[in-house]
């Protein structure tokens, strides 16, 4: 139990950083605009319509930042990788989702079947291969460990999808049982 409340803290603590450095690059990012705005160069100010472009340029970047932050906050580690995956080999579909603004909400479904799936899987594979009295504490952690890459690899299939090329039409509806 100990192990799984280290690997729980373990996997809090690094989704923490990377909202942490992605909260520093959108302060760094309105620190350069506010820059941009107050200070313009001589170089700049014979050119209005290039310092404009500039600023659009940021504001931009400045919203996708935003939109990757507020969808990373709701994303685990599961839900981001399913995301890159999906962005990877499955492009159309990835595009598709986003064009009609589905794909947080699916990526958030898949999420949330996969993480109940892969707890199911965990617990039958503990009631199968119970811990047993007689192990020491590495036995324990290495039959923990074990315990988790295995109902990982049961369970990955449902987010990391096959590719387009593979089977061109998939059908995506969550919760998969």
């Amino acid at each position: 139990m100990q192990l799984i409340q280290w690997g729980v803290r373990k996997r809090i603590s690094s989704d923490r950083a990377f909202l942490q450095s992605m909260t520093y690059l959108q302060q760094l990012l309105k620190g350069w605009k506010k820059m941009m705005t107050n200070y313009k160069p001589s170089y700049l100010a014979n050119n209005s319509k290039r310092t404009t472009k500039i600023l659009e340029m940021m504001n931009q970047r400045e919203m996708e930042l935003t939109q990757e932050q507020d969808q990373s906050q709701q994303l685990t580690r599961i839900g981001l990788m399913a995301r890159e995956h999906w962005k990877k080999y499955r492009p159309n579909m990835y595009r598709q989702l986003e064009e009609a603004g589905q794909l947080t909400q699916t990526l958030l479904q898949a999420q949330q079947s996969t993480e109940e799936a892969l707890e199911r899987v965990k617990e039958q594979l503990l009631e199968l291969h119970p811990v047993e009295d007689s192990m020491g504490v590495e036995g324990k952690r290495a039959h923990f460990i074990w315990i988790d890459q295995t109902a990982w690899e049961m369970v990955r299939e449902m987010i990391l999808l096959p590719t387009e090329e593979d089977v061109p039409n998939l059908n995506l509806q969550y919760p998969m049982e």
